[in-house]
């Protein structure tokens, strides 16, 4: 004799096809009734793959029947509520079966990966000895690539941050190209830029501060929330009036077409920047903070502005190179004396 001298053969149908078809509830124990169950899925429904578990199974109960000392076949049939309802009552059903048959090992019988779902509910309970899949040869690689699908689909969904970059680009995107049409690839490869950037230079932390800092903002009113409202808008002025002033001169590429961008959209950027940190001002004196890192930062927009208008100024021809190097020097040197000043007044105090 061998360590399994009692052997159960299980089918397992998780979406309860078989009870839904023929009326048969499961447990369905013995091999008469399993045959019967089989033969009747079959009538009800020739193209059912539950059916060649069950005949697949009576088949393996008679070639196990020579070998050992006592076999047994049961069919499991679940709910077609697949998932934690479906397990529920195929566990209950197992339950019942092993009362009634103490089995040394358990051979499980299923027509593909859905009904594998169900191996921890029998590991539990019994020792498993093999696992039979009896799948439709022509139709087994099309049903584990669709197993595989449902599976990620189903991550995807249970993960917000998967699912924003899986299904919620995508989704934007189609959005923009119905209502841009052909134009909408320049957007949405805009967009994908963006993303790239943000992934690349792991901008992600400081973004979420940021939009944390705006919520936190809104619900405790802070004068930063409104003046970012009012950044906002002058900053989207500031691109239009730059895209305006683009698609009214001809030009080749878009470097050539970059310093009339910016010369017309440069003051508007600053000034919605400054309005910004003019907010983060007025928070940080009414919460008693110091404001030398927004005057730090308001000077460092300045000279930047002054430092970019004049690059733009001398490729449009509207300074020469004397120009240039002294606004270049005054720009550079704004910031280096502010931080000087900022670290002379701290050492006194």
């Amino acid at each position: 004799m061998t360590d399994q001298d009692h052997v159960l053969i299980v089918c397992v149908d998780r979406d309860g096809d078989i009870e839904q078809k023929t009326g048969v509830k499961g447990p369905i124990i013995g091999r008469e009734k399993v045959l019967e169950a089989a033969t009747k899925l079959g009538l009800a429904d020739p193209e059912e793959s539950d059916a060649n578990v069950l005949f697949a199974g009576v088949k393996l109960y008679d070639e196990l029947a020579e070998r050992y000392r006592e076999v047994e076949i049961a069919a499991l049939t679940g709910d077609r509520r697949v998932g934690v309802e479906s397990d529920l009552v195929i566990s209950e059903q197992l339950d019942e079966v092993l009362e009634g048959f103490k089995a040394d090992g358990v051979v499980l019988v299923s027509d593909g990966a859905e009904d594998e779902h169900v191996l921890p509910i029998v590991q539990s309970r019994a020792k498993m000895i093999s696992l039979r899949r009896v799948v439709v040869k022509q139709s087994e690689a099309l049903e584990s690539t669709y197993y595989l699908l449902l599976d990620f689909l189903k991550e995807v969904s249970s993960e917000p941050r998967l699912a924003r970059l899986v299904l919620g680009i995508p989704g934007i995107a189609l959005i923009l190209y119905m209502l841009l049409g052909i134009n909408a690839w320049r957007v949405i490869f805009g967009v994908v830029g963006i993303l790239l950037v943000i992934k690349g230079f792991n901008l992600e932390g400081p973004l979420e501060e940021n939009v944390s800092a705006l919520k936190e903002n809104l619900v405790t009113d802070k004068a930063s929330f409104f003046t970012y409202i009012i950044a906002a808008l002058v900053a989207l002025v500031g691109l239009l009036r730059g895209y305006e002033a683009v698609s009214t001169i001809p030009y080749t590429s878009y470097i050539e077409a970059l310093p009339f961008f910016i010369s017309n959209s440069k003051d508007l950027l600053v000034a919605a920047a400054l309005l910004a940190l003019a907010g983060r001002g007025i928070d940080a004196i009414v919460e008693g903070r110091g404001l030398g890192k927004y005057l730090m930062l308001a000077i460092f927009v300045l000279s930047l502005w002054f430092i970019v208008g004049a690059i733009s100024s001398f490729i449009l021809g509207g300074i020469g190179i004397p120009d240039l190097v002294v606004s270049a020097i005054i720009g550079a040197a704004l910031p280096l004396i502010a931080f000087l000043i900022r670290k002379a007044l701290s050492s006194e105090e």
